[in-house]
């Protein structure tokens, strides 16, 4: 016997249909023997007209070398971070630091309610730069390996991030092959 699909719910007389966050528009290949970088530039026009300068980028890899990643532990470094990630982090480290109160412990109590509630401020703003910082963009070897999709308003800040790319993949690959030739072999060097 034959099951009938599920609808979905309806809203308003519309049906709901669930969306998948964007991919990386680079396509994927067979594992290849090397490290490959695949890099696609674009550029769109933002409904101001302003143009926007777009970067697909991935790092294609081996599964052997995958594992290696993992086990080597490269995954989480950090390859890029945009300058409004590194001044948002900066603006809640220094909100932090301002949140210290100093009135004493003596002081009326109208003057400990500021305190405390300049502290307050303080972390409340801390917390907004921090959640600022999260949204922005920070690209790691991780995130290389499924795919990152980078839009810039500056070209100049794209090319940072894609020389950044390059340089991480090149990284990554120096470190594998160095890694690899830990194997308990004996190495003769003349002098």
């Amino acid at each position: 016997m034959k099951k009938k699909a599920a609808k979905l719910p309806a809203v308003r007389g519309k049906k709901l249909a669930l969306k998948k966050a964007p991919k990386s528009k680079v396509p994927k290949a067979k594992a290849p023997k090397g490290i490959q970088l695949k890099l696609k530039r674009s550029q769109r026009k933002s409904v101001l007209g302003n143009v926007i300068f777009i970067l697909d980028a991935r790092i294609d890899m081996s599964p052997q070398q995958i594992k290696d990643v993992s086990r080597y532990k490269l995954g989480q470094r950090v390859v890029y971070e945009s300058s409004s990630r590194k001044k948002y982090q900066e603006n809640a480290m220094a909100r932090v630091e301002n949140s210290r109160d100093n009135t004493s412990m003596f002081a009326s109590p109208g003057e400990q309610a500021r305190g405390i509630g300049k502290s307050f401020y303080q972390l409340a703003r801390a917390g907004v730069s921090s959640a600022a910082a999260a949204l922005s963009l920070k690209i790691t070897v991780n995130s290389l390996l499924k795919g990152v999709h980078v839009e810039c308003k500056s070209m100049g800040e794209l090319l940072e991030a894609e020389e950044a790319i390059r340089e991480a993949a090149q990284n990554v690959k120096d470190y594998l092959t160095v890694a690899a030739s830990y194997n308990k072999r004996e190495q003769l060097i003349e002098l």
